[in-house]
């Protein structure tokens, strides 16, 4: 059960464009905010569905009635609460990454590798694709995927059947990645490599959206 409750409304996030419901008035807003909150918990399952739904799709006008409803005596009252508030957080986490990135200081297991600066990392809405300073791409598709509400965040790269399980920090116009050299290899816990780690530590720069339209460039 709890896979579906989290694909609907992961579903939610990315096929709704307007709310369901008008909420016109701020009091009347806050009225049905809280009738939906109540719902969560209530005998219904499709009522409960339909409830988490609308709530997800009110956003932040929700925010506050959900991280109360989130230590709520209810026990499926407070988890659908956190499982909606979380799936809040990712969805505006990925917005944030969303763009082109320039790595500005790039160091494998313990040693910088100053030629790989300069090259960019681009982030659309799933994918993920890394183009070197010559302007040619590296090989293979990927896909990742984010945990905002972990800590520190979790940064999964995705191609084939194959994960790597990263972390990241993401302040203001600063990325930073932490990830192992291979699939198999333990999902880091800081941002810190040293010799002989297999480890990545990358830092990169977000790129201005005017600047990020001729990303295939001429090698410097």
């Amino acid at each position: 059960m709890i896979r579906l409750v989290l694909f609907t409304l992961m579903h939610a996030v990315q096929v709704s464009t307007v709310d369901v419901t008008p909420m016109a008035a701020n009091t009347a807003a806050s009225e049905q905010v809280h009738e939906l909150i109540d719902q969560l918990g209530g005998p219904d399952y499709h009522a409960r569905e339909d409830a988490s739904r609308k709530l997800l799709q009110a956003g932040s006008r929700a925010l506050v009635s959900l991280k109360t409803a989130a230590h709520d005596t209810d026990p499926e009252r407070a988890w659908r609460a956190r499982r909606i508030l979380a799936v809040i957080a990712n969805a505006a986490e990925y917005r944030e990454l969303q763009g082109t990135w320039t790595y500005t200081s790039v160091i494998n297991f313990g040693k910088e590798e100053p030629k790989a600066a300069g090259a960019l990392l681009e982030l659309k809405d799933r994918s993920m694709t890394i183009r070197r300073r010559d302007g040619s791409v590296t090989p293979g598709a990927s896909m990742f995927t984010i945990d905002g509400e972990a800590t520190p965040k979790h940064f999964n790269i995705i191609a084939g059947r194959t994960i790597t399980k990263g972390i990241y920090r993401l302040a203001g116009d600063t990325l930073t990645l932490c990830y192992p050299t291979d699939t198999s290899g333990p999902r880091p816990t800081d941002f810190e490599t040293k010799v002989g780690d297999r480890r990545r530590l990358h830092v990169l720069t977000r790129k201005p959206a005017a600047d990020s339209k001729g990303v295939e460039r001429t090698p410097e």
